[in-house]
């Protein structure tokens, strides 16, 4: 787990398109402002959408948009070619179209591997970029982790009926409207802070949200008696850090494998919170 929270998929693609297309906007601006050849602070300009396609859409989308701003550039410098004829600009013109088409492939490969890369992390990271806790991927692979060990410590024929045997998750849950804004944001990871602290060696600390706030606590070879004492705790643990804030907090103990159905149906809602903060394939 961390301390604080990092940018997910979306930010830093946006980030990476934003800044990029902020400097080449910036630079045919420059351009302009300076004197340069009308023709030649377009051709800055033209950069911009090829940079946009090959980012956001790759290289060959980027080849194809840069091969559209070629002939656009080709078509602003026509007048500059009747008067002095073709030869005396095709170097230029040469030039140009190369290092439009070189941008959108390069640009377009690059991006390519940077939302690669950025998706394969974000589907395989395990912690809440908000709170710092586990995240509900995290919690579908723990319980499926924990059910298995269970349902082997119960095997019959090994007759073992020992800490494996059992465990139990404390579900809390918080409205959303309690951490809205930037105020509830810097609450919601100072509840996640305090969450992961008092807490076994063993005992996994979980966060999610959809229509409402999940503070889940995987308790591994606790049974009922034990898990409710630990959801009373929580519960007046997280009324006391929402103090003054109009909070309805609600708890359940589900203890694994006395009710199955109940930990199936908590499974079910963080599978659907998960899919939806999995980036798109």
């Amino acid at each position: 787990m961390t301390d604080s929270p990092g940018l997910r998929y979306l930010d830093a693609r946006r980030l990476v398109v934003g800044g990029g297309t902020a400097l080449l906007a910036i630079m045919a601006v420059l351009a302009w402002a300076q004197g340069v050849d009308p023709a030649e602070a377009v051709g800055v300009a033209l950069y911009m959408p090829v940079f946009l396609a090959a980012a956001l859409l790759g290289p060959a989308e980027g080849i194809g948009v840069a091969v559209l701003a070629s002939a656009t550039y080709i078509g602003l410098r026509i007048p500059a070619i009747k008067v002095v004829g073709f030869s005396r600009l095709s170097g230029l013109l040469a030039t140009r179209v190369g290092f439009y088409l070189a941008f959108g492939a390069i640009i377009g490969f690059a991006a390519h591997r940077l939302n690669a890369s950025l998706s394969h992390l974000e589907r395989h990271d395990m912690v809440d970029d908000v709170t710092g806790l586990h995240n509900a991927r995290w919690f579908l692979q723990a319980t499926d982790a924990e059910m298995n060990r269970v349902q082997r410590a119960l095997d019959p024929d090994r007759g073992f009926l020992g800490y494996g045997s059992v465990f139990s998750v404390v579900a809390a849950s918080v409205g959303n409207g309690v951490f809205d804004g930037r105020e509830g944001a810097r609450l919601l990871a100072d509840v996640g802070s305090q969450m992961a602290k008092g807490l076994r060696r063993s005992d996994r600390p979980v966060h999610a949200a959809d229509d409402v706030h999940h503070f889940v606590l995987l308790l591994p070879g606790t049974a009922t008696v034990g898990a409710g004492v630990v959801a009373e705790r929580t519960v007046q643990r997280l009324r006391d850090l929402l103090a003054g804030k109009a909070a309805v907090v609600t708890s359940s103990v589900i203890t694994y494998p006395d009710n199955p159905e109940a930990l199936d149906e908590l499974r079910q809602r963080f599978g659907r919170i998960d899919a939806s903060e999995r980036p798109p394939a």
